[in-house]
């Protein structure tokens, strides 16, 4: 849910804290037996000889993944390095200690774009060579780790910097250099809601529950489902506009009163049951086979709604809302 992708912002790559009080840990205490020009207060490294703070003493390790939508075919180039401005290459700063791998996937076929310092098969560290993509999803890996900073010579007691940046260039940039852009890069799909993570503080569970990250998968199915809608109306001759002496449209009384649509539905099984069902178009079944990245293990569960082999509604009467 990262876009355009360049982490994790200037004051927290300066001071080497990409999630503050979390990444570094405000308990975090380096180990005894390392010996150490500086110390550690609330996460942050502080120089014995004048006090002031180099940043973040802790190493981490980001793992993004997701979709890259390719609009228009031709030949790119992908950077990676410390953050800089747009039409140009990443820097080599801050990236003294930090290694990171990059991956593109389509059907059967994967390409190592990038890879530095990580173990596994050789590719260029910074910029790749020139890759034929063809308009369509890619699945991209970017696994980036920051080494923990050491402290143990007086020569590296300088700013603990961080900060990461992927760059491409080809026909959907105008062949300039730019940050892949968050109109690009998609979840494939959504495996659980935010909130659900015990581990999660009630504040934070609060925040993530008005919190929706769409996917692609919830795209196709919106729109089979809206799709679905309109031929539903069409078929049943529903008007969406106000009849003679009418206070509202039979489209509008139906999704006003949706309890009193007196349609029934047919599950699939050994024999067949039914089930009256309300007048909610969410609950239109798709025939949509996507379920994202066909490496994920385990799996993402299928939508129920897609599983359950509705057939289309049977007898259907319009009730009249009570007087």
């Amino acid at each position: 849910m990262r876009g355009p992708l360049s982490a994790f912002g200037p004051a927290r790559d300066r001071w080497n804290a990409p999630l503050p009080t979390v990444i570094p840990r405000l308990d975090l205490a380096p180990a005894p037996a390392t010996p150490r020009f500086a110390i550690v207060r609330n996460g942050l490294a502080i120089r014995e000889s004048d006090g002031l703070a180099p940043g973040g003493a802790e190493g981490f390790q980001v793992r993004w993944s997701g979709v890259l939508i390719v609009e228009h075919g031709g030949s790119y180039t992908f950077f990676a390095g410390a953050p800089r401005p747009d039409c140009e290459a990443p820097g080599d700063e801050a990236c003294d200690h930090a290694r990171w791998r990059i991956n593109l996937r389509r059907g059967q076929k994967t390409w190592l774009l990038l890879n530095r310092r990580w173990d596994g098969e050789n590719a260029p560290d910074r910029a790749s060579g020139p890759l034929h993509l063809r308009r369509g999803a890619y699945f991209i890996d970017i696994d980036f780790h920051e080494e923990t900073p050491e402290f143990d010579e007086p020569l590296e007691l300088g700013r603990a910097a961080t900060g990461f940046t992927v760059k491409y260039s080809g026909p959907d940039t105008g062949d300039r250099i730019a940050a892949l852009p968050q109109e690009r890069l998609y979840r494939d799909v959504v495996m659980a809601p935010l909130d659900s993570r015990a581990a999660l503080a009630p504040a934070a569970r609060a925040y993530f529950a008005n919190q929706y990250p769409g996917s692609l998968r919830d795209i196709r199915r919106t729109y089979q489902r809206a799709f679905k809608a309109l031929l539903l109306c069409h078929r049943l001759r529903l008007s969406a506009t106000l009849g003679p002496r009418a206070a509202v449209s039979e489209t509008g009384y139906l999704l006003s009163a949706p309890a009193l649509f007196a349609g029934t539905t047919y599950v699939a099984g050994t024999p067949y049951s039914s089930h009256r069902a309300w007048f909610d178009l969410n609950l239109l079944p798709v025939g949509d086979a996507y379920n994202g990245d066909p490496e994920r293990q385990p799996p993402a569960p299928l939508d129920a709604r897609d599983t359950l082999g509705f057939t289309p509604p049977g007898p259907v009467r319009l009730v009249r809302a009570p007087a």
